[in-house]
């Protein structure tokens, strides 16, 4: 029983300190004052994308930034649907978006790194900027992300949010804003944890210092995560986080659960190379795991012993207050309506999902198209 006390505090300790972190940065404001100009390569991997695509594009090209000075690469990867086709019209009638067809995948290679590296292989770009096809972006999108790019900044991390209607929705969203409220609290700190694609821009010579994707290759994702950490740990570029509200997107939402655990077990599963690449935050992603497991673990033995159920129960009580604290404060600084009972069904059911996606995750159990 010691044992357990002494372990469940020390991660509830690893967890408060990080939280305190996470709103501590999400305090800072971020500076966004490049004036230059540079070339801009948006690159989106399309897989089946025949319902978004073109809503996706329609944003993208619809920019307050100088048309002659970016492109819109489409990278078709081998998608079974009319994506390509839809894509070749499009580019028809905007000159400035260009469609390439991916017709294999070398065996060693993720298919969207495939096409990602295909497509960078053919930019011009000075800065590299990354959206999904299932995104849409601001009119000013291109602009913003540009004008974080100060001489030492090698990556921009974009806020995403879900789009939501229904109350499933409005969960995914929360869980997002929560991910992405953690993710620009440390980055402003200048600790850069993770990230995602569907709102990132890494400058060309960032990306090729650390080699591309070589040293990830193999990974189904990370082209976001991994990335930035790869480029934190071989180069002398910062990361910052965007705070410009002009360049916040917005994502579908996953349409059921199995969708959702799918996604966030593909997410997941890049935990493990972070002993690797960043054994600190690697074992930040333990102690969270840990800190989950006691809970459930606290809840199975509290019928059996008092002092375990009290401390149960402080350890659920205090991590609910932190909890809330900084995704109410994450739905502040995004401008986020906050609902209390979407929280509540969140915060429950936030344990199962990280040990369930966790195990998932790590055991490579998990489909992506």
């Amino acid at each position: 029983m010691i044992i357990i006390a002494v372990l469940t505090g020390v991660v509830l300790i690893v967890y408060l300190v990080m939280s305190l972190l996470y709103l501590i940065g999400l305090f800072l404001p971020a500076r966004n004052n490049n004036l230059s100009q540079p070339f801009v390569s948006v690159l989106i991997a399309a897989r089946n994308e025949q319902n978004n695509i073109i809503r996706c594009l329609e944003s993208v090209v619809n920019q307050t930034y100088p048309k002659d000075l970016f492109e819109v690469i489409v990278i078709d990867d081998r998608s079974a649907d009319n994506t390509a086709l839809l894509v070749s019209e499009f580019s028809r009638l905007n000159l400035h978006v260009k469609m390439i067809c991916v017709s294999d995948k070398p065996e060693k290679i993720s298919g969207k790194k495939n096409a990602l590296s295909i497509g960078i292989n053919e930019s011009k770009g000075e800065i590299l900027l990354f959206t999904d096809a299932d995104c849409r972006v601001k009119d000013s999108w291109v602009a913003g992300m540009v004008s974080c790019f100060l001489e030492d900044v090698g990556v921009v991390i974009g806020y995403s949010e879900v789009e939501s209607k229904t109350f499933f929705e409005r969960w995914q969203e929360l869980d997002f804003l929560t991910l992405m409220s953690a993710a620009c609290g440390i980055t402003n700190l200048g600790f850069p944890l993770a990230a995602s694609g569907q709102n990132l821009a890494y400058r060309r010579k960032a990306f090729d210092a650390v080699g591309g994707f070589e040293k990830i290759i193999e990974r189904i994702s990370g082209d976001d995560t991994l990335m930035i950490q790869l480029i934190k740990r071989y180069t002398s570029y910062r990361t910052v986080f965007s705070g410009h509200a002009g360049t916040f997107n917005t994502t579908l939402p996953m349409n059921t659960l199995y969708e959702f655990i799918q996604q966030r077990a593909r997410w997941a599963s890049n935990g493990t190379i972070m002993l690797r690449l960043n054994p600190l935050f690697f074992f930040y992603l333990l102690s969270i795991y840990c800190l989950h497991f006691l809970l459930v673990a606290g809840l199975a033995l509290s019928a059996f012993h008092v002092t375990i159920m009290v401390i149960t129960a402080f350890v659920w009580i205090t991590k609910g207050i932190v909890d809330f604290a900084v995704t109410f404060h994450g739905a502040h600084i995004f401008k986020k309506k906050y609902s209390f009972t979407v929280f509540v069904a969140w915060f429950f059911l936030q344990t199962p999902l990280v040990l369930w996606v966790g195990i998932k995750g790590a055991l490579g159990y998990f489909k992506w198209k």
